[in-house]
């Protein structure tokens, strides 16, 4: 008995370590977001791969004529979705989130049986983020504010690869 409960665990290690690797586009999107929302709106947000060839975080970094702009969207597939902008990126550093700051993050979140959307807006916070290489690492926190009074504190982190534009 303990020969063949050691011979399956060794097939099982066998199995899945043969499906890891290889450089071929089909596998998942390197991308992810993670946040969680508290308050008024409560979910516990996880983003990354691809669901049908779509990758569900997308990251963009594009230039403007006033500088870069990084974005950055999500969605788990079920209707909840998250977005951050930075209109004046430049690099690894601190982002504010205020109110008055062009920089934006909202969440979404979308309720299956009705489909109603609940939403809040960042009106202060920041984004903290690192660069190593292509590699894009962020870490926020923000208390945002939406229709009908609706108040929620939101924070996570991401790790993106951007596309340029």
């Amino acid at each position: 008995m303990k020969t063949s409960n050691l011979f399956s665990i060794l097939i099982s290690i066998f199995l899945l370590s043969s499906c890891g690797g290889g450089d071929d586009d089909s596998g998942p999107a390197g991308n992810s977001l993670t946040a969680t929302v508290t308050g008024d709106i409560t979910a516990s947000f996880n983003a990354s791969g691809e669901v049908q060839g779509q990758k569900l975080v997308q990251a963009t970094l594009s230039s403007t004529g006033s500088g870069d702009v990084l974005s950055i969207v999500a969605s788990e597939g079920t209707g909840n979705s998250m977005s951050i902008a930075i209109t004046d990126y430049d690099g690894g550093g601190t982002y504010s989130l205020a109110i008055t700051s062009s920089n934006t993050a909202t969440f979404t979140s979308v309720d299956t049986q009705s489909f109603e959307t609940t939403g809040v807006t960042a009106i202060s916070g920041s984004i903290e983020i690192t660069v190593n290489g292509d590699v894009i690492n962020g870490a926020f926190n923000f208390d945002g504010e939406g229709n009908d009074d609706i108040q929620a504190e939101v924070s996570g982190e991401f790790s993106v690869t951007p596309e340029a534009q």
